[in-house]
């Protein structure tokens, strides 16, 4: 079979390790003292499967297979007085023995990086993601393997200068620029077809701020303004102008009392496949006010609520960061925003994508813009040599596109870890995912709920400093309306070394 492989993953992958060089200043002079540590990795795995087809709309067919995998990667790490980058790039290959048209590539990149170029002034930051996923709802495959339909990859990035200036004890002041943007790209192989991708996007932010200093004592007070417009395909898709003044005296040093107001004015216009229910329903132009009160008794809790309107409806926000123990830790967030499918893309990254309670987007893509409000909940606790973990969200999504209603994405990750000795550990992990209403999509909208279960259990064994060997089992099953259920069991052997 000759396979021709899409250029973009390649070019994406070389931009941005420049995004990430330029943000991390990157060279840097030789008098600047700074670690740089750079980890090749290498691994294969053998996986077996029963649903070779994958689990979803018409999954459930194919029957089973053995797929050989090659990962190839290295990682980056700078870490100076002026210099910080952290990147991670991987490229995989999945060889299928009997159904060899799923044969294909696959490609993983996270990285973020900053420099000071101007000493406590002008700092550049950078960050950038390559990856692929499933157009629709939730995953396809109970592993990471190649998937027969609906797939597509992403490459975002971010990249921009700021400049600080410190005013005595008065006041700090910045003023940034931002360009940001998110690319769609045909996967190597199941690809979902240009119709039902989003249009790839472009951004520029300018943003400024004044904050109060040491002078104003129990008041603290700042101002921000953003400047953004945000084009698809070329076509100007929003413009976003956003004043807010927000303040918080300290009634005593445990309790605060917020007090914010602004104005905020969101415009939207109609770009190719797309098109709104009402523009003056639609469009932003309204000031916003909120309360709040803020209590932090100790330097181990700290929790915030804020009540108001914004975005011309009744407007909530909240969290709370609780280290209940040493060993103990509850972290929650509740946020309300208007965002498009794009800007949502370039800001979901995880701070560790090897954090085992991660919660990877879920919500299927679209090319409209919507209002969203989002509920995220992180608990963990160690005991001895065991790590238990939940994470939990809850996405709603309003959308301005013409077609369709509203969705929703509710999301559960369970995770227990245990050092079984000092070089064997073992990994439990439940994954719940319930995607209800209609979901509206770029080319069509389907009204159908989807559930979807994961379970993985697996044993690590680290051989040597270098080397690793780990076994898993995972099953995924996913439910589509009343009648449409497919289910996916598959072990995986693999063997990991980094130079």
């Amino acid at each position: 079979m000759v396979r021709t492989f899409t250029t973009l993953p390649a070019a994406a992958t070389a931009t941005s390790l420049t995004v990430l060089a330029l943000a991390a200043g990157l060279p840097v002079p030789a008098a600047q003292a700074q670690e740089v540590r750079i980890t090749p990795s290498a691994s294969i795995s053998e996986e077996w499967t029963d649903n070779v087809g994958g689990v979803g709309r018409g999954g459930g067919g194919g029957g089973s297979d053995l797929i050989t995998t090659l990962n190839a990667g290295a990682g980056i790490t700078v870490d100076g007085a002026r210099t910080d980058l952290n990147a991670r790039y991987r490229l995989s290959y999945d060889q299928y023995i009997s159904n060899n048209e799923l044969s294909g590539m696959r490609h993983n990149l996270a990285g973020n990086g900053s420099y000071e170029l101007v000493d406590d002034h002008l700092f550049i930051d950078g960050r950038t993601t390559i990856s692929q996923r499933n157009v629709g709802l939730g995953a396809l495959t109970a592993s990471e393997r190649t998937a027969s339909s609906g797939q597509t990859g992403i490459w975002t990035y971010a990249l921009g200068p700021t400049w600080r200036q410190r005013f005595s004890d008065f006041a700090d002041a910045s003023l940034g620029y931002r360009l940001s943007g998110s690319t769609f790209f045909a996967a190597d192989v199941g690809d979902a077809g240009d119709s039902s991708r989003p249009s790839d996007s472009i951004g520029h932010e300018v943003n400024a701020g004044l904050a109060s200093g040491d002078t104003f004592g129990r008041l603290s007070w700042n101002l921000t303004s953003l400047l953004g417009n945000y084009y698809n395909d070329g076509d100007l898709r929003q413009e976003r102008r956003t004043v807010d003044l927000g303040t918080e005296y300290r009634i005593s040093p445990e309790v605060g009392v917020i007090l914010r107001g602004g104005y905020d004015d969101i415009q939207f216009y109609e770009t190719e496949g797309i098109s709104r229910r009402d523009a003056n329903e639609e469009n932003v132009s309204a000031p916003f006010w909120t309360v709040g009160l803020r209590y932090n008794p100790s330097p181990n809790l700290n929790t915030r609520v804020e009540v108001g309107r914004r975005f011309e409806d009744p407007y909530y926000s909240g969290e709370i960061g609780w280290d209940i123990t040493s060993r103990t830790n509850l972290t929650a967030s509740y946020t309300m925003d208007v965002v498009t499918q794009q800007q949502a893309l370039i800001e979901s990254q995880c701070a560790d994508p090897d954090d085992p309670l991660c919660l990877p987007l879920e919500e299927a893509l679209t090319n409209d813009s919507f209002r969203r409000k989002t509920l995220s909940v992180r608990f963990t606790h160690r005991y001895e040599r065991t790590t238990y973990g939940l994470s939990g969200s809850w996405v709603e999504r309003e959308f301005n596109l013409d077609r369709g209603t509203d969705d929703s994405t509710l999301q559960f990750l369970a995770s227990v870890n245990h050092n079984l000795t000092p070089s064997t550990s073992g990994v439990l992990q439940i994954g719940y995912t319930l995607g209800d209403t209609t979901t509206s999509r770029t080319a069509a909208a389907t009204s159908d709920d989807v559930q979807s279960l994961r379970g993985n259990v697996g044993v690590t064994h680290q051989f040597t400093e270098k080397l690793t060997g780990s076994l898993s089992y995972s099953h995924l099953r996913r439910e589509e309306g009343d009648d449409d259920t497919s289910s996916e069991n598959s072990i995986i052997a693999r063997l990991s070394a980094t130079f």
